[in-house]
C-alpha cells in the first residue's frame, strides 16, 4: 500500500505541491505485502526461488518496509507542514496469520530499526511506540528496539531543546519535529478490553 501512496506523492507536479496544503497528520496501513509477493512469484513461476533465496512474503514485507522507510524520508523533505506520520504496522488482529509469516514481519520490522534509529537521530525526530507492544509474543529484540528507540529520540530532543536560547526555542516550538507512531500489537478490541 505504500508504494503506490509512495508513486503519487513522487509524480505529483511541484506546481501542484506548491498549493496544495500537507496534511498535519498522514496514516499509513501497511497491507498488501502478501498480495504483492503472490504477483511477483505468479510473475516468475519460472523460478525456483527469487534472487535473494527468500521466501516470497518474507521478501513482500522486507520490500513494504523499505518502501515505508523511503515515504518517511520523502514526507519529511518534501512536506514540512506535516508533523505526524503513524505506521500501521501489526494489529492485534494478525496474531491469526501463519507463523512463519508472522516472524517475517518481525524481521522486516528489525532489520529496518537501525536506519530509522540513524535517521532519526540525524535529523532530531521524534518515535513513539503505540499498542502493546509488552506482549511477550513479539521478539524481545524488536521490543527492547522499539524502546530503545523512543529513549534515544526523547534524549535527543531534549539535548537539542537545552543548547537553544528563547528566541530559538519559540522558533523550534513554530517548527515542531516530525513525530513517527510506531502502531504494533494495535487493534479495536485491545483497547476496549485494557481501556482504563
Amino acid at each position: 500500500a505504500s508504494s503506490g501512496i509512495l508513486h503519487q506523492e513522487e509524480s505529483t507536479s511541484e506546481e501542484h505541491q506548491s498549493c496544495t496544503p500537507s496534511p498535519r497528520h498522514i496514516a499509513l496501513i501497511c497491507d498488501g505485502n502478501s498480495r504483492w509477493s503472490e504477483r511477483q512469484r505468479k510473475q516468475s513461476q519460472s523460478q525456483k526461488h527469487n534472487q535473494k533465496g527468500m521466501k516470497e512474503e518474507q521478501s513482500g514485507h522486507a520490500k513494504g518496509a523499505s518502501r515505508v522507510i523511503s515515504l518517511l524520508k520523502h514526507v519529511h523533505t518534501h512536506h514540512p507542514q506535516t508533523r505526524f506520520v503513524t505506521i500501521y504496522g501489526f494489529s492485534s488482529e494478525n496474531w491469526s496469520r501463519p507463523n512463519d509469516e508472522i516472524n517475517d514481519i518481525w524481521r522486516a520490522m528489525e532489520d529496518t530499526a537501525d536506519d530509522v534509529r540513524q535517521w532519526a537521530k540525524r535529523e532530531s525526530l521524534s518515535i513513539k511506540k503505540l499498542g502493546d507492544v509488552d506482549d511477550q509474543r513479539i521478539p524481545f529484540r524488536l521490543r527492547k528496539t522499539l524502546m530503545a528507540l523512543e529513549a534515544q529520540c526523547q534524549r535527543s530532543l531534549s539535548r537539542h531543546a537545552r543548547g537553544k536560547s528563547d528566541g530559538d526555542r519559540l522558533e523550534q516550538q513554530q517548527q515542531e519535529p516530525l513525530t513517527i507512531c510506531i502502531a504494533i500489537n494495535y487493534g479495536g478490541r485491545n483497547d476496549i478490553v485494557n481501556a482504563r
